[in-house]
């Protein structure tokens, strides 16, 4: 009964000082207090996802082709596709 009282003690104390002789580290995140203590107003809210937008042509009267571009990266993302005429 001793030797694992005793057995048990020694381990306890290893663990122990081996958790207060490891050197804890510690990460910070970023500084929220600029964005708590301001106003609302001056908070800027900038898309992170790619913008994009059809474009439109007409062929001949009563037909129509559309093609999307890339507001983001400034190129075409599609080919020309009908919108009004042969299928």
């Amino acid at each position: 009964m001793l030797k694992k009282m005793l057995l048990v003690s020694c381990f306890s104390f290893t663990l122990l000082a081996g958790n207060l002789a490891a050197p804890s580290y510690v990460t910070y995140g970023a500084d929220t207090s600029v964005i708590a203590s301001g106003d609302m107003d001056e908070i800027i809210i900038r898309p992170m996802a790619e913008q994009t937008e059809w474009m439109y042509r007409t062929i001949e009267p009563n037909m129509l082709q559309r093609r999307l571009w890339s507001l983001t990266y400034g190129k075409w993302l599609t080919d020309w596709e009908w919108v009004i005429g042969p299928n």
